[in-house]
């Protein structure tokens, strides 16, 4: 009978389709024939692909425990179906079992296989991306920098595995702050794989998406809602619109438009995406959580500050037991809340907030690091709304220039800061005050006519507010 031999290519899903009522009857997972356990690895990466994670799942756990009983667990069939069944698990949120299991299976690779085996080569990929779901951020980009190395030498650069190898780094320089590398590493990824054959259509919408997230982060908003919502037709057509990778492109699409000043269609889509997460992946997955938080955000740039509080709560609320109460999304996540605290008049309470969470990110990430960088500069707000003023200025100058080394100067961190510093210099009275603002104003002139929000919050002299969305790892 026939078997499809390549699950990265969707237009050859409905060959699987027709397959899969068969393979329980079967016994695939009985059988010993190569070609046989190939077909068996590649139902579960197409069940993978098309995010039926659930069913992926049962498979590839049949499918290890009758190939560990009949061959040993240190069969090679074995080890790829464990690598098969790591990659399902961080696709489910289920970090800390997938990072054990992607630890203990790269480890068994490299002595079974070597270390520059192709299967070695992508277990290396799934153990930086359970890196990543940790937190260790930067742990993650070392080992994605001597993998992205270790698969130009053993399959070129031409290869769709190097390409993804492109891709994982270029997330890991986004998740370190690194926006313009991560900008051009996944423009590069998403030409690359593009003009691919045997690229999946969920690898390149991850890779399109990234470029976008990396245009947003460096500043380019409207830019970023034209990518996105390119992306998220792509999706739409040719993974549906309730395919994972589609919604995580919608979230977002409804981030840069917030950023952007849509808010009308950033709250619509941000709404919508919630809702299909929720239905699709249930309350407690780390995406649905993230479309939670976007929601929370872009209700509190509409002004709508209780409604905002009430869902970023609920939703803050499960992030220790699902990453971790060290992770950095722990505690950006907290610095949400903190805005909400201030806007609502308790400034006091937003302090100890955003200093709970400035420290945590500090700690993990270092202190120059973007996420750490925001909640410094809502502490600066914190500071002056209790009339803290010359507190608020002399951290107002620190972050300042950290930020204007770190970012540049006309980036939208930085101008938040020099804009709410101005303020600062204004209320004690400094010479400089209006110098800083008129710089400031001059870079957001561009940005005014199309009412990006920290633009028209800086013309009219009021505060800006950091706040945070988490990425997808």
């Amino acid at each position: 009978s026939y078997a499809p031999d390549d699950p990265e290519d969707s237009s050859r899903w409905q060959a699987f389709i027709d397959l899969i009522p068969h393979v329980g009857p079967s016994n695939l997972a009985e059988c010993t024939d190569p070609a046989v356990r190939d077909f068996a690895l590649n139902v579960v990466r197409y069940l993978h692909l098309s995010g039926n994670y659930q069913p992926a799942r049962a498979f590839v756990n049949e499918f290890i425990d009758k190939w560990s009983a009949r061959d040993g667990a240190e069969h090679p069939n074995v080890l790829v179906a464990r690598r098969h069944l790591g990659n399902i698990l961080r696709r489910l949120g289920e970090f800390s079992t997938a990072y054990e299991l992607d630890g203990e299976t790269l480890n068994r690779m490299r002595a079974v296989m070597g270390s520059t085996h192709k299967e070695t080569l992508i277990a290396i990929n799934g153990y930086a991306a359970s890196l990543r779901a940790r937190g260790n951020f930067g742990e993650a980009r070392a080992l994605d920098e001597e993998s992205l190395q270790m698969h130009r030498d053993g399959l070129g650069d031409d290869d769709p595995l190097t390409f993804r190898a492109t891709n994982n780094l270029a997330i890991d320089y986004g998740l370190n702050g690194q926006y313009a590398e991560a900008r051009r590493l996944h423009i590069a990824a998403y030409l690359a794989q593009s003009d691919s054959k045997g690229v999946s259509t969920d690898t390149v919408l991850s890779s399109w998406n990234g470029m976008a997230r990396a245009v947003r982060l460096t500043g380019d908003f409207e830019e970023a809602c034209s990518s996105g919502e390119a992306a998220m037709a792509f999706g739409i057509q040719k993974l549906g619109p309730d395919h994972h990778m589609t919604l995580l492109t919608a979230k977002d699409l409804s981030i840069a438009r917030r950023r952007a000043g849509d808010l009308e269609g950033a709250l619509s889509l941000a709404m919508d995406t919630y809702t299909r997460l929720r239905r699709l992946l249930g309350g407690s997955h780390p995406d649905t959580m993230a479309a939670v938080i976007n929601l929370s955000n872009t209700l509190r740039a509409r002004g709508e500050l209780e409604e905002a509080l009430k869902v970023g709560e609920e939703a803050v609320a499960r992030y220790p037991s699902v990453y971790g109460p060290d992770h950095p999304y722990t505690y950006g996540c907290q610095t949400n809340l903190a805005l909400l605290f201030r806007l609502l008049g308790d400034p006091e309470k937003a302090l100890r907030a955003n200093e709970s969470a400035l420290a945590g990110l500090e700690s993990r990430l270092g202190r120059e690091h973007h996420y750490g960088l925001s909640a410094s500069v809502n502490v600066q707000s914190d500071l002056a709304a209790l009339g803290e003023h010359q507190q608020a200025r002399d951290l107002g100058e620190a972050n300042y220039q950290r930020l204007e080394a770190t970012f540049g100067e006309d980036h939208f961190l930085t101008l938040s800061c020099a804009a709410n510093l101005a303020l600062d210099r204004r209320m004690i009275g400094a010479d400089n005050a209006a110098e800083l603002a008129s710089t400031t104003a001059a870079h957001y002139a561009e940005r005014l006519d199309a009412g990006q929000p920290d633009a028209v919050a800086a013309d009219k002299k009021e505060r800006i507010n950091c706040d945070f969305d988490p990425s997808p790892l």
